[in-house]
């Protein structure tokens, strides 16, 4: 994503992300990621595949960054994302082969890129 001021504190490895990296909520109990919050932040480059990682992610925020490229295939294989936003990116592609099969989405906004086809 670039190396935004924003996000200085995110190579500190030295203490865990939920609690003191930028834009970051996480479960409690067991310090799981369930929500990234980075909208207008300045970020530049591409989704990364590994995001499909991030398995207890509910919330992606990524609005208004100079994101480009396409959605990863990975971002379908997040069960627990109900809220997406990407409005106003770089995008583009087609979206809904990787959108349809997320059964807990609720909230999708993907305004203002260059996406193809229909949901």
């Amino acid at each position: 994503f670039g190396s935004p001021d924003a996000l200085y504190d995110w190579d500190d490895f030295t203490t865990h992300p939920c609690y003191q990296w930028a834009g970051l909520r996480c479960v409690r109990f067991d310090g799981h990621i369930t929500s990234m919050n980075l909208l207008d932040m300045k970020l530049d480059g591409y989704l990364p595949e590994n995001i499909g990682n991030l398995q207890w992610l509910e919330e992606l925020y990524l609005g208004g960054n100079r994101l480009h490229g396409g959605l990863p295939p990975s971002i379908s294989q997040l069960p627990s994302l109900y809220h997406l936003s990407l409005a106003r990116c770089l995008l583009e592609g087609f979206v809904a082969d990787q959108i349809s099969s997320m059964k807990n989405m609720r909230i999708l906004d993907i305004a203002s890129n260059e996406f193809e086809g229909t949901l």
